[in-house]
């Protein structure tokens, strides 16, 4: 029975996904565990999800051995693909894997202020029961403060919102031009939208340069943020939660959980070498070098000279086109995008991992243009990125003789002036930025406060 073992427990479901979903309950204060008496997350399993997925991915795995028989479609390896994937799916189904990834990622970020995942309190197959995490899932918050924004546009006024009030202006109506439209970072306050482009952003490098253990689902719906000051007054509820817009109502240590840790990428030492080496040459705007470590994403890559020179090329004049390296506001985004598009159209094979590496670079720079458009992640990462290419890497691209040491100074020595170095230029960035911001709010009151005048004035002279 389930009051055994909680003291309560909602049935209803806080959310629910393809293989689980998540209730809410209490640990009865005498069932012996540390946690007792506390509020905790118990993600369960839908019914016979692990014996789906093994049922889907064998039809599939039969599809793809039919499909590599033809010529056109040998070069994408799509039983090798399939076979990758579906390690990855049936990982996910078993949630006693993601506990030990919930451990593994809380003992990394032991000594990060401001950055949590879930503790798993009891796992088994089918069951976590883990650490109940406070904050909202960064896209409803977003998506929150662009219906401000359009209740504002409305308007003309800045009145104090709510959450109710915010979600009652949306009617499913996007249909207008980016340029008519107002966006959430107009009224993200400075310090959310620096704690969540500067963190997420460190977040990733750290997991990438450093751990060799990267969580494989990076998206705002995967983080949650605490972010609204608590005040002396009486609770309200959930639905009348008040949105912060003034830096006065946001809390002074902003703290953000990444959950959902089904999903992780083991990183071997090349695949970190090639893909570090792919993302520091975007830095360095070197498209032929890029292109080198490109060609290494697969080991099924089999170009000859003619298609490999031809390869070179393309990717020569995407650099060329898309990124001239650090300093040139280079749009990460567009240019992976176009790395992908080239390597489609050479016929290059990319494994799991890279591509998880892609999507979650493509996650925080989405994240960063949402919420601050003018916050370059390139540029941002070049302290830790140089220094690791220092570190690691000769001038040719080629590893450097003594992996082992070169780690160990990375993670003694080097790690902390880089981030260091990272946040004297955040700072800097952002402290600009805000200046920025207010000079647009002056602009944008004086400019709403003549409208209302000669609206009054026109008014009267009807009269």
């Amino acid at each position: 029975c389930l009051l055994d073992v909680f003291e309560s427990f909602d049935q209803l479901p806080l959310a629910s996904g393809s293989i689980a979903q998540i209730h809410k309950a209490v640990l009865r204060r005498d069932s012996g565990s540390r946690e007792s008496g506390t509020l905790v997350a118990i993600k369960v399993r839908h019914p016979n999800v692990a014996k789906l997925i093994d049922m889907d991915f064998r039809l599939m795995n039969t599809a793809a051995a039919f499909a590599d028989l033809f010529p056109a479609l040998s070069w994408l390896h799509i039983r090798d693909s399939v076979e990758q994937f579906s390690h990855t799916m049936a990982a996910q189904a078993h949630l006693d894997v993601e506990a030990h990834h919930l451990e593994v990622l809380n003992h990394n970020f032991r000594h990060w202020k401001g950055v949590n995942f879930p503790h798993p309190v009891y796992a088994s197959s089918s069951v976590i029961i883990e650490t109940f995490e406070r904050g909202r899932i960064v896209t409803e918050i977003l998506d929150l403060y662009d219906n401000m924004a359009k209740q504002v546009s409305i308007s003309g006024t800045t009145p104090t919102f709510t959450v109710e009030e915010v979600e009652d202006v949306y009617d499913g109506d996007d249909k207008k031009d980016d340029d008519e439209k107002v966006f959430a970072n107009q009224f993200v306050p400075i310090s959310v939208a620096k704690f969540l482009v500067t963190t997420g952003l460190s977040m990733y490098l750290k997991m990438l340069l450093v751990d060799g253990i990267m969580h494989a689902d990076l998206h705002p719906g995967n983080i949650m943020l605490d972010i609204l000051r608590e005040t002396t007054t009486a609770p309200v509820s959930k639905s009348r939660e008040l949105l912060p817009v003034q830096e006065a109502n946001v809390k002074r240590d902003l703290s953000l959980t990444l959950v959902d840790a089904g999903m992780v990428a083991q990183l071997t030492n090349e695949e970190r070498t090639n893909f570090i080496g792919l993302v520091c040459c975007l830095g360095s705007g070197n498209g032929r070098l890029a292109g080198e470590f490109a060609l290494r994403f697969s080991i099924g890559t089999a170009l000859n000279g003619e298609e490999r020179e031809a390869f070179m090329h393309d990717m020569e004049n995407l650099f060329a086109e898309r990124c001239r390296g650090y300093g040139t506001n280079v749009d990460v985004g567009h240019v992976l995008r176009g790395v992908l598009s080239l390597i489609r159209k050479h016929h290059v094979r990319i494994d799991a991992n890279y591509a998880t590496l892609v999507i979650n670079v493509l996650c925080v720079e989405s994240l960063a243009r949402r919420v601050c458009p003018s916050y370059n992640v390139l540029d941002a990462a070049k302290p830790l990125l140089e220094s690791y290419k220092g570190l690691c890497y000769d001038g040719k691209g080629n590893v450097n003789e003594s992996p082992s040491g070169a780690k160990k100074a990375l993670v003694t020595v080097w790690m902390p002036i880089a981030y260091a170095s990272k946040a004297t230029s955040d700072n800097a960035f952002f402290s600009k930025q805000k200046r920025l911001i207010e000079k647009q709010r002056q602009k944008f009151q004086r400019t709403r406060a003549a409208a209302r005048a000669g609206f009054q004035e026109e008014i009267s002279s009807r009269k």
